[in-house]
């Protein structure tokens, strides 16, 4: 009798101690590896909405500069509370009253040709939903080398995680909010949609359809959360040896910024459609474009078309997020940044999560330390 209690005793004891350890397995594959949770809440969103303010106004700014500044700026107060929806700390219409101020439209038919271009080669079959088909190539599109594989810029799709249904469905929610009354998704897809003929010039529909079914909505959002997780939980790791100032950080890692915020800095730029696009204008030039998802800034003279329209491109060969980025964490060369990776990398999803980690890291990591 006393030899089965022993055996039954060890058995608890031993059932206990596997509970524990699991439960300390499920706590660290779930924990958010930022100091962003070790923070109260009034460090942490004033953390939010600086790191924004870097983001949209230049990297290069100070910790006191983006105090003064950011109260200034009514986007940074948009990210917080695009962030704070994907909290689920906020509703919905407490993030409509809050956010969605701003509506890019679109314009400029060569730009909707020359993405409708970058999309059309991508088109390759891998989804039957047309807009992932669209963009969920694996990057980079169009290297002009291929000496270099990137496997470790392109991990698996992570599809399941705790966060995912509830992710999903605020992105599906975000989606179709702004699909309705000429929001914005409804505008840029039936831009894309259509035949437009200006100025005596066709200009032939880009994709299939005007819009997107409910069933379609859904499967893009769990396809972006996916990837958005995918991104920020994943090991990659960049580092570049080329640029002595502080502001170029020599190791850059993904898993650094929580998957909330990306998906709040790609809601405010993109509004999380990857078709979306910038010009960006001065004296009746463009100087700077911006594509896919984070609206990663491009020197217009670097862009193909740039060689058939006078007015795309300053004739400057200006240093924009996308070039530096380039020469000194993809290719490391400090002189060239379309060998690997190109503009076209921009309107994939994969490639537009790349850039905007790899610059909101950079910014994290300079405005952490003001917090320890």
């Amino acid at each position: 009798m006393k030899k089965i209690l022993y055996i039954l005793l060890t058995l608890s004891i031993l059932i206990l101690l596997s509970s524990c350890i699991l439960n300390e397995k499920e706590l660290k594959k779930y924990e958010d590896d930022t100091k962003f949770s070790k923070l109260n809440t009034n460090s942490r969103n004033e953390l939010v909405k600086l790191i924004y303010a870097a983001y949209n106004q230049g990297a290069g700014y100070s910790y006191q500069e983006l105090k003064k500044n950011e109260s200034k700026m009514h986007n940074t107060k948009q990210v917080l509370a695009y962030y704070q929806y994907f909290m689920n700390e906020i509703t919905l219409d407490e993030t409509i009253s809050k956010a969605f101020g701003e509506r890019l439209s679109p314009t400029d038919f060569r730009l909707r040709n020359y993405v409708g271009n970058i999309i059309k080669n991508a088109d390759d079959g891998s989804s039957t939903n047309w807009l992932i088909d669209y963009v969920d190539q694996e990057v980079p599109v169009k290297p002009q080398s291929t000496d270099r594989t990137f496997e470790e810029l392109n991990p698996k799709k992570i599809t399941n995680f705790d966060k995912k249904e509830m992710l999903t469905e605020k992105v599906e929610q975000i989606i179709k909010y702004t699909s309705e009354k000429g929001r914005f998704w409804d505008v840029w897809l039936k831009f894309y949609g259509q035949d437009y003929t200006e100025s005596g010039k066709t200009y032939p529909k880009i994709t299939p359809n005007e819009s997107l079914t409910n069933q379609q909505i859904k499967e893009y959002a769990q396809y972006i959360v996916e990837m958005a997780y995918t991104y920020t939980h994943s090991d990659i790791m960049l580092n570049q040896s080329i640029s002595e100032s502080e502001l170029w950080k020599k190791e850059i890692y993904f898993d650094h910024i929580p998957v909330e915020l990306l998906l709040a800095v790609l809601t405010q730029e993109s509004y999380l459609l990857p078709l979306t696009y910038r010009a960006e204008i001065s004296g009746g030039k463009i100087y700077a474009v911006s594509f896919g998802l984070a609206h990663t800034l491009v020197d217009a003279d670097n862009i193909v078309i740039s060689k058939d329209h006078y007015d795309i491109g300053n004739g400057k060969s200006d240093q924009r997020n996308f070039e530096t980025i380039s020469k000194l964490y993809i290719n490391k060369s400090g002189t060239e940044y379309e060998k690997y990776f190109s503009d076209w990398d921009l309107t994939m999803v994969r490639g537009s999560m790349i850039y905007s980690l790899t610059y909101l890291d950079i910014i994290y990591q300079k405005l952490i330390v003001e917090y320890e």
